[in-house]
């Protein structure tokens, strides 16, 4: 989940990052400008209120601001859209909001700014949002909150609690929120750590943290951190991710312990890390830095404040789960990690055809985050850099399965967070965790879609469990048999049978949902494909036919050697080179073949990766390399501190400051576009 921060807390700036000068103490109190999410940079200048990124006013992604307009003291991005405070109102944009005042789960309301749940709230003097929930301190400074910062037993509870008297420096993460009072640092929800007494306080209650003489404080997931008067900082929680920077310390919450190596002034967090600007203007940081978000120019988990010289003097800073941004001394604004959405026009780290490195492979297998190559010298994968799995460096680097054995990998099911894979000597190996692995031997095919995992058992029947249910195995299909071949769907699965015939089946029952898959008199089936409803079959005679729903679309491809889903789509390899299907007004036909790629005899296709290898064992993968898969980091990857361009365009529909009563659009979904 993402956390957004608005911290108050003692501060000062630095002057710049080669000789950093200390900083005078009894400064002003600090003020966070710069707010980021995952996909938003947001920066709040003398009342002036800017974003980019995926924010409600872009239409297309582009290098440039946009305004929001004047008179904003605040913003916040908590997980709903773009919060702003504003003569006291809380006004936010990208969300539908009930009647109830409440925002509308799992909705988007582009370019409606809409009042949110602290409606009958003025005179705010600070917010924080996160999915679901937020909080705000009153202008009588209680800190009043709803939803998830609470950690209610009853998810549909949306009330206000008063949480905290004579609140400042409000801060909240997914299940907690914390504020500092006049005497103490009070905090509510999962507050982890305090020991079975004091941990998860009761609804509208709060409890105090022996942090002596707090002066800040800032929550991420499942962890929270707090400077004091005198520069110390002290976390607790959990440490998943090196948040607690004392090293590994184990897998149970923690109680409030000091950080060593750390005089601060400001702190700020994300998610799953924390920097501290100190008071000789270095910066130290530490948490997950899978996707080089600290600054430090690797990949390599950080459990201990490391000095960042990047960003020494830093006037301002700003952490997401995969990004960091500062704005220096010299003004420029500098981020590293993943910046895609805060850079450029979406789909750069789609690329073309390109080598994959090695030795000439004699099969290649695809997985939705990874590629494995296997050779006459083993196997080595590449990929699942990024959020929950390795560093991108490493993933470039490529590695090893390690429950691959001596056998070589024909299928990879699932990289992140189980890895399931096929070998060639029929077995299927799916790691859980710290639980038992799934192993089945003798298996035939093995295929996988979002949650669920089916392999073509050893007596042709299809087994199924879900990779995130750690309780959940293998359990059979009824009624189904004979199986040679499969694929799934999210809702649904269809198995090419030994007859040459074809079955499906729903995977995820849904009232009213439709049937399964089309019904077909076909005997000579030898390949089955599933995007959404749609689905298609390669024959013995080399055609393809497709279905919509239970509807066959007209046309037929001919000349077809193999056939694999790709990116909302299906590719097939006609003659060697390797053709996107084309599919409109019900029609199929064949569209144009990626270039670079010939000579095909093996393709390989899941989510927006694919791959095809040649006679001379050389491979070429094209589409996202978002989780370094293609042997390279992403080009939206930043490793080092890189500057933004300084460039503001208007929107081509204002921001309504006002919050008028503007209708969220209704939008026409094609149900084939989804998996």
């Amino acid at each position: 989940m993402l956390t957004a921060l608005v911290l108050v807390g003692c501060g000062g700036r630095g002057t710049g990052p080669v000789t950093p000068a200390p900083v005078q103490v009894g400064v002003p109190g600090y003020a966070h400008q710069l707010a980021l999410s995952e996909d938003v940079l947001c920066e709040q200048r003398d009342g002036r209120l800017r974003c980019r990124g995926f924010h409600p006013l872009s239409e297309d992604l582009e290098d440039a601001w946009m305004s929001y307009g004047d008179g904003f003291s605040r913003v916040d991005l908590g997980g709903l859209g773009v919060c702003g405070l504003r003569a006291g109102r809380v006004l936010c944009w990208g969300v539908e909001v009930g009647d109830d005042g409440l925002a509308v789960p799992d909705s988007v309301a582009e370019r409606t700014c809409a009042v949110q749940t602290f409606s009958d709230l003025v005179g705010v003097r600070e917010v924080a949002m996160v999915e679901y929930g937020g909080c705000a301190i009153t202008a009588e400074r209680v800190a009043r909150c709803w939803g998830a910062p609470l950690a209610l037993e009853d998810p549909d509870d949306m009330r206000l609690y008063d949480l905290a008297q004579g609140a400042r420096g409000l801060a909240v993460g997914p299940y907690m929120g914390c504020a500092l009072t006049a005497s103490d640092l009070r905090c509510w929800g999962s507050v982890e750590g305090l020991g079975e007494e004091l941990d998860y306080p009761a609804p509208g209650r709060s409890v105090a943290l022996p942090i002596p003489e707090p002066a800040q404080v800032v929550v991420g997931d499942g962890f929270g951190c707090a400077r004091t008067e005198r520069g110390q900082v002290y976390c607790w929680g959990y440490d998943e991710a090196g948040t607690l920077g004392r090293g590994a310390v184990g897998d149970d919450p923690q109680p409030p312990m000091l950080v060593p190596g750390v005089d601060a002034i400001d702190l700020v967090a994300s998610a799953t890390s924390v920097c501290a600007r100190g008071r000789d203007a270095r910066t130290w940081c530490w948490g997950q830095n899978d996707a080089g978000q600290l600054g430090l120019g690797h990949t390599r988990r950080v459990d201990s404040p490391t000095h960042v010289p990047a960003l020494d003097g830093a006037l301002d800073l700003a952490l997401s789960p995969s990004t960091l941004c500062a704005r220096l001394p010299d003004g420029a604004l500098r981020c590293a990690g993943a910046l895609g959405p805060l850079t450029v026009a979406d789909g750069l780290d789609r690329v073309g055809a390109t080598r994959m490195p090695g030795p000439p492979a004699t099969h290649v297998a695809v997985d939705t985050r990874a590629v494995c190559l296997v050779t006459e010298q083993g196997h080595r994968c590449y990929g699942d850099g990024g959020a929950l799995g390795r560093g991108h460096q490493e993933a470039a680097q490529g590695w090893g399965l390690t429950a691959a054995g001596e056998a070589p990998v024909s299928e990879v099911a699932s990289i992140s967070p189980n890895r399931c894979a096929r070998l060639s000597d029929g077995r299927t190996l799916c790691e859980r965790g710290t639980h038992p692995p799934i192993e089945l031997v003798g298996t035939h095919a093995l295929a996988s879609n979002g949650i669920n995992v089916c392999v073509v058992d050893q007596a042709r029947k299809v087994q199924c469990w879900s990779r995130f249910e750690t309780a959940s195995l293998p359990t059979e299909v009824p009624g189904l048999s004979g199986a040679v071949a499969l694929d799934l769907s999210l809702r649904r699965g269809c198995a090419v049978l030994a007859n040459g015939g074809l079955q499906c089946w729903v995977v995820r029952p849904e009232p009213d949902a439709p049937p399964p898959g089309p019904t077909t008199d076909l005997r000579d089936l030898r390949a089955v494909a599933l995007v959404g409803e749609r689905t298609c079959v390669l024959r013995q005679n080399g055609q393809v036919q497709c279905w919509d729903r239970a509807a066959q679309l007209s046309g037929t491809l001919e000349g077809v050697s193999q056939l694999a889903r790709f990116d909302r789509g299906f590719l097939v390899v006609v003659a060697g080179a390797v053709h996107e299907v084309r599919i409109q007004a019900n029609e199929l036909s064949l569209g144009a073949a990626v270039p670079g790629v010939s000579g095909t005899v093996q393709l390989a296709a899941a989510g927006q990766t694919a791959c095809a290898r040649n006679e001379a064992g050389e491979v070429r993968c094209w589409g996202s390399n978002s989780f370094s898969q293609f042997a390279a980091l992403p080009p939206t990857l930043r490793l080092e501190l890189t500057p933004l361009v300084e460039r503001e365009v208007q929107p081509e529909v204002a921001a309504m400051l006002e919050c008028g009563p503007a209708p969220r659009p209704e939008e026409e979904y094609d149900e084939g576009d989804y998996y």
